[in-house]
C-alpha cells in the first residue's frame, strides 16, 4: 500500500541521516592541506566539503583552538555551514566562560568522534551540559569530530541533531584519521604563517 511504501521511505531516510558516511573523506583531507586563505576560510571549506557526510540536517559548525593548561580555548570566530539559526545562537552562547566542562572533555584527547554518548562515555557531564545548552534549539544529540595536533593545536566540528546519533566503529576510525589530518594541517598552516619550516608529511595511507 501507499502508506507502507511511505513508511519504508521515511525509515530509509532516517537511517541515511543517522549514518556516518565516509564518501568525502579524501576530499576533506586534500582540502585540509591547502595553505590558501585565513584559518576561518580554511575551516569554512572543510565544513562545506564534509557536510554531506557529517551533517544531521541542521548544518554544522566548527572552531579552531589552543590547549592551554589542560583547557581547550576556542579561537573566535565560530564558523558555520548552513547551520539552523537557533542552533547557531545557542552554539555561540554555549561556552561563555572558561574553563568549561564541555571543552575540558575534549582537551586531553587526541581524537574524538561520534555521538555525544559515544564521544564521552566517561564524561557524561559534558554530554548533559551540551544537551541542556542546545535544548532551546530542539537538539537531542550531536555528531562530534575533534582532533589535536601536537600539544596545543586543536580543531573541532559539531553537527547538531534532533535524533540520536549512532555510528559504527569503522566509520569512527576513518573519521578519526581525518580528524588527525585536520589538526596536523592546522598546525602546519600556523607554522607556515609564522615563517617556520613545514614539518608535516602526508602519508598516502592515512
Amino acid at each position: 500500500s501507499c502508506r507502507r511504501r511511505d513508511c519504508r521511505i521515511s525509515c530509509y531516510r532516517l537511517r541515511s541521516m543517522s549514518e556516518l558516511r565516509t564518501r568525502n573523506v579524501l576530499a576533506v583531507v586534500e582540502a585540509a592541506y591547502s595553505l590558501d586563505g585565513t584559518d576561518d576560510a580554511w575551516l569554512a571549506r572543510i565544513l562545506r566539503i564534509a557536510s554531506d557526510d557529517l551533517g544531521r540536517g541542521l548544518g554544522l559548525y566548527g572552531a579552531t583552538g589552543r590547549i592551554v593548561d589542560g583547557t581547550l580555548v576556542p579561537t573566535p570566530p565560530l564558523v558555520a555551514h548552513e547551520l539552523e539559526d537557533r542552533c547557531l545562537a545557542h552554539a555561540r552562547a554555549l561556552h561563555p566562560r572558561l574553563p568549561c566542562p564541555i571543552l575540558d572533555a575534549f582537551a586531553p584527547r587526541a581524537v574524538v568522534v561520534g555521538g555525544l554518548d559515544e564521544a564521552w562515555p566517561k564524561r557524561l557531564e559534558a554530554a548533559s551540559l551540551y544537551r541542556a545548552g542546545m535544548e532551546g534549539a530542539g537538539v537531542r544529540d550531536a555528531l562530534v569530530l575533534y582532533g589535536r595536533g601536537g600539544a596545543t593545536t586543536a580543531v573541532k566540528i559539531v553537527a547538531p541533531s534532533r535524533d540520536e546519533v549512532v555510528t559504527t566503529p569503522r566509520a569512527r576510525a576513518t573519521w578519526g584519521r581525518v580528524a588527525q589530518h585536520l589538526a596536523t594541517a592546522l598546525r602546519l598552516r600556523r607554522r607556515v604563517s609564522r615563517g617556520a619550516e613545514p614539518e608535516a608529511v602526508l602519508d598516502p595511507e592515512g
